[in-house]
């Protein structure tokens, strides 16, 4: 970098000096590197920082603003340049500017944060013809859901066992949900608003039992053998 960017201390925050001869493009991939350089030593601060060197156009700063926030945990509160001539018009969109880079860093902050889901409820039993379960959360149902039962869930729906009734996941609206049985030989299937109906010579007890997993994907509803790669697409769904 050859010194084309040099961060020195003041008591309020940060002075970063940079090099007024040097491309603008390439300078930027400097201060890139001098921030990730530096993110551990700076920490996590909420600071001034004064922008010294060479005159920025307002689309320059704000760049600048935006590699500094991608590329270290500070929270820059105030600005200061090299240009005398700054008017309100400026500072309010500086603080502007400032705002939105706190508010798209606080939402890359909770994207990075596991939010786990709500816990499940456990069923242990077979559901019987007539029986409803209607929960809140998931479900997980250790035994047979038999023909003229049904499952009513505003989650995710488990069936360790054979899955000859209805079902219906997501019940909210939520297309995300799935269904998964060790056995999937449902009547009917509904996850959010979208239904699927199996023909009734489907429906007979097997010995070659396999566990699928029914999901969304364009407003059509698959079953499928669970595999990595099909669990890998209800993930990421």
């Amino acid at each position: 970098m050859d010194n084309t960017v040099v961060i020195k201390g003041m008591q309020s925050g940060i002075v970063v000096m940079l090099d007024d001869k040097k491309d603008y493009d390439e300078l930027k991939e400097d201060i890139k590197n001098k921030f990730i350089e530096s993110s551990k030593f700076l920490g996590k601060a909420d600071i001034g920082i004064s922008l010294e060197g060479r005159k920025l156009t307002n689309e320059q700063i704000k760049e600048i603003l935006e590699i500094i926030a991608e590329n270290t945990d500070l929270n820059i509160v105030c600005v200061l340049t090299d240009n005398k001539d700054e008017d309100a018009e400026y500072r309010k969109m500086i603080e502007k500017n400032l705002n939105d880079l706190i508010n798209r860093k606080k939402k890359k902050e909770e994207k990075k944060k596991i939010k786990p889901e709500k816990l499940a409820i456990f069923h242990k039993g077979n559901l019987r013809s007539g029986q409803e379960l209607n929960v809140e959360n998931s479900v997980i149902v250790l035994g047979d859901v038999n023909f003229g039962a049904s499952i009513v869930s505003k989650g995710n729906v488990l069936v360790l066992g054979t899955l000859f009734g209805n079902v219906y996941a997501g019940c909210g609206g939520d297309k995300d949900a799935f269904v998964l049985a060790l056995d999937m030989q449902p009547t009917q299937i509904r996850i959010g608003n979208v239904i699927a109906r199996s023909s009734d010579d489907t429906r007979i007890r097997r010995d070659d039992i396999e566990p699928k997993i029914a999901y969304v994907e364009d407003d059509r509803i698959y079953v499928e053998p669970i595999n990595r790669n099909v669990i890998k697409d209800v993930i990421t769904n």
